[in-house]
């Protein structure tokens, strides 16, 4: 087992999303104040046209009536000049509902629907005060109903009519809570989902990531290889073009002076018969070897192909290349390799320099001109080709 995947065992499976509390009770006293500014308004104007009413069968229910009003209009100035208090006002407000329903239920028993406002305040009580503290409430106005009927002589109700409404109440209380869960739950999964989700999505943009810098290495890797020699790690014949194409530029702009070597292994095709393709290979990497210890950073060593090799130097008139070029036949001659059993190898080299009219094609076929003379005059030598 990998690190990784016990590290993966070990970690704990992440939280399903929720969010922040500070959030949710904003978005909770939002809701609940504007339920509640309603409900006050709603409340104040039916207890205020009430009132008038009720004045003509009891000084004391419609005096009760005129002071909720009053009331009710004052706690929704409060909600809106301080609605931070809104836990506080709601609480304030349904102890004035139940005042004013209980002064109703007792003092017009001959109201058949009073028993129904109850009904309503424990929905209210449910929704301001939330589930758990709610049903305290709702308890709690049932218990101060039962009381009031059980003392009055008359409560306009029968016992049975108070008992079918405490039990209407109850089931409207298991009918919240269990919305309340199914809600609960339905947001429980929701959060899952969308953590399930975010994590694809997550997972998904990891992976492109690494695809696209897969698939960047292999560009550059691809890009490489259409410049570099795989055997000696040398530039090939196209990065040249590229290069001779700039250099020239700045000789036709600024007289900078550029030259060529072109050399080629002598007798290669002999080595690769007696000695075998490998043994050529490694040749062909140790003539790599030696072009590179002679050459600056500003100069490219290219494999032409098979057992050739050019090389651009810039900045380099033609009497310091011909110098250049017989320090590499010297050190290549002198250098014995193991892989020919102590035996040397030896090459020719041709020098062109640039001139105003050259182009890549004709500067190698100067250069190739020179090297070509270097092998009728026996090999291992050094030629320059002197343009006109």
């Amino acid at each position: 087992m990998t690190i990784s995947s016990i590290d993966s065992q070990n970690q704990a499976p992440e939280p399903s999303w929720q969010p922040p509390p500070a959030e949710q009770n904003r978005a909770v006293s939002y809701y609940k104040t504007a339920f509640l500014d309603k409900a006050l308004w709603l409340g104040g104007l039916v207890a205020l046209c009430m009132s008038t009413v009720r004045m003509q069968y009891s000084v004391i229910t419609g005096c009760a009536e005129l002071g909720f009003a009053v009331l009710t209009f004052y706690m929704v100035y409060l909600l809106r000049h301080h609605p931070h208090k809104v836990e506080a006002i709601s609480t304030a407000a349904i102890v004035s509902y139940w005042l004013l329903f209980m002064t109703i239920f007792v003092y017009f028993p001959n109201n058949k629907t009073r028993f129904i406002l109850f009904f309503l305040l424990a929905a209210a009580a449910l929704f301001l005060k939330g589930r758990q503290r709610g049903t305290y409430w709702v308890i709690g106005i049932l218990l101060s109903v039962i009381l009031a009927h059980v003392l009055m002589q008359d409560s306009g109700y029968s016992h049975l009519d108070i008992a079918t409404g405490t039990i209407h109440t109850l089931v409207l209380l298991v009918i919240f809570d269990y919305y309340e869960q199914l809600v609960r739950h339905q947001q429980v999964e929701l959060s899952e989902a969308n953590q399930r989700l975010e994590n694809e999505v997550r997972q998904r943009t990891l992976e492109l990531q690494q695809a696209n810098e897969a698939l960047l290495q292999e560009k550059d890797f691809l890009h490489s290889l259409s410049y570099k020699d795989q055997l000696t790690g040398l530039y090939n014949r196209y990065k040249i073009e590229e290069v001779f194409e700039y250099q020239k530029a700045l000789t036709d702009r600024y007289n900078e002076q550029f030259s060529l070597i072109l050399m080629d292994v002598d007798h290669f095709k002999q080595i690769n018969d007696q000695y075998g393709h490998d043994i050529g290979d490694e040749v062909i990497k140790g003539v790599a070897d030696v072009l590179r210890q002679h050459t600056r950073k500003s100069d490219l060593i290219v494999r032409w192909g098979g057992d050739e090799f050019v090389i651009l130097a810039t900045k380099t008139e033609l009497t310091h290349m011909v110098e250049l070029a017989e320090a590499i036949r010297c050190d290549i001659a002198m250098a014995p390799l193991s892989v020919l059993d102590n035996k040397s190898v030896t090459v020719s080299i041709g020098v062109a320099a640039v001139v105003t009219e050259d182009t890549l094609k004709t500067m190698l076929r100067r250069a190739d001109d020179a090297l070509y003379e270097a092998k009728r005059e026996g090999r291992n030598r050094v030629k320059a080709n002197q343009a006109i």
